[in-house]
């Protein structure tokens, strides 16, 4: 099968999803939405933690620093 003969495959198989999601109510572009934007959220929040964690190791990193000058006094 040539590239444009798949290419054509591929479109026409796309328009039989689109046919059949207008006559069963589905929206596959809503549920393609759907997974972009949790996708979005999850990156955000992986984002999120490991800010958190970046914190969470510099007051660590603080701590460690008070701590060994206390103990050399």
């Amino acid at each position: 099968m040539s590239e444009n003969e798949s290419e054509n495959t591929n479109v026409f198989s796309e328009f039989l999803y689109d046919i059949g999601d207008f006559f069963s109510g589905n929206d596959r572009k809503q549920e393609k939405q759907l997974q972009a934007d949790l996708r979005a959220a999850q990156a955000a929040d992986l984002e999120f933690h490991k800010n958190e964690l970046e914190v969470s190791e510099r007051q660590a990193d603080a701590n460690r620093s008070r701590l060994s000058a206390l103990s050399s006094m």
